[in-house]
């Protein structure tokens, strides 16, 4: 009797097992393949390519990616990559040597400070009448005070002195001790994540001028030739941003080891809970849309770069921009977990 109620324990696991097995799902077969290139000076944008390397996001939508640093160098080969994460105003470089590339949408936000001693802090713009400010020339932070000295009614050269100095230089201000003095000037703009370990050890004051998108810049080329790859790519790119989110530690942790070597992981702790895909707890906050006010201040980017003649041409911004593969993207990515989509990127 209790031989035979083995068999009969045994024929039932071996029944069940059979079942589980006809039920597992066909693994589905890739896409195809998108090259992808990223700025390694671009701190924020580092936890989330290690998310995409590391996590399965990618073989969740059907893409194999191949992931490499890149260049304005590096770009020049068509066949390098096939789609490139860039900060703005490497970008604006890219499209006015390049038509062949798209906006497809932003990737993070990365910050514009003013900086000052902290006894003698700046609390405003507003507070820098008969101040003199360092700027490095031609850079954004330089672009970001003008305009908000312009909006605060300031002349400049009469009202407030701008002075150029290197970054380096900048640093320098950063380092003195003196908690009330830098010398011969009383703050400088930059957007250097280099100034984020002065700012976490409390030896500056700092306020926000503005904020400098990076971007997703796709091939024109790649996306005729495969648009369901660059949709499921920009899919997947949500979803490490989502696991980002969710995972910031372990995000930060991996990224350290792509981190120049003057730049600790704190700093991406620093300027990541600033950033509020990063701080997305749910698939309906991760937003890559670029907002009209935001496209406007690119365009003011590339309108400054042309002044200082960092660039040859009037890189005209919307003409470089289509958020088609965005929304669709999207689409992709609520529906892959069988919700409704709520889409942040409306129709134009």
């Amino acid at each position: 009797m209790k031989q035979m109620h083995k068999w009969v324990v045994s024929l039932f696991l071996i029944l069940i097992i059979i079942m589980l097995g006809g039920c597992k799902k066909e693994k589905r077969q890739p896409l195809g393949t998108i090259k992808i290139g990223y700025s390694a000076e671009d701190i924020l944008q580092l936890p989330i390519i290690e998310a995409l390397k590391r996590s399965d996001a990618a073989e969740e939508y059907l893409v194999n990616t191949v992931i490499t640093p890149t260049s304005i160098a590096k770009l020049s080969d068509p066949s390098s990559v096939n789609a490139v994460l860039l900060p703005l105003t490497t970008a604006i470089e890219v499209l006015d040597k390049d038509d062949g590339w798209f906006i497809a949408g932003k990737l993070v936000n990365n910050r514009v400070m003013l900086y000052s001693p902290l006894d003698a802090a700046i609390n405003s713009v507003g507070e820098l009448d008969e101040k003199r400010v360092a700027i490095s020339s031609g850079d954004q932070a330089h672009r970001m005070l003008l305009e908000a000295l312009e909006e605060a009614d300031y002349s400049v050269g009469t009202d407030v002195r701008l002075s150029n100095l290197t970054s380096e230089k900048l640093l320098e201000l950063a380092e003195k001790r003196d908690r009330g003095v830098w010398g011969d000037y009383d703050a400088f703009a930059s957007s250097s994540p280099e100034l984020v370990p002065y700012e976490i050890r409390r030896q500056v004051h700092y306020i926000k001028l503005g904020e400098l998108p990076s971007l997703i810049l796709v091939s024109r080329k790649f996306s005729q030739q495969h648009p369901e790859i660059v949709e499921q790519f920009i899919a997947a790119l949500m979803e490490s941003y989502l696991f980002v989110a969710h995972n910031f530690g372990a995000a930060v942790g991996w990224a350290k080891q792509s981190l120049p070597l003057d730049i600790d992981s704190t700093v991406v702790w620093r300027m990541g809970i600033m950033e509020p895909n990063f701080r997305a707890m749910l698939k309906g906050h991760i937003n890559l849309n670029l907002p009209a006010h935001q496209i406007t201040n690119m365009q003011r980017a590339a309108d400054f770069m042309h002044e200082k003649e960092l660039i040859i041409n009037n890189v005209s911004i919307p003409q470089f921009i289509d958020l088609s593969f965005l929304r669709r993207g999207e689409v992709i990515f609520w529906e892959n977990r069988g919700y409704e989509p709520t889409l942040m990127t409306p129709e134009p």
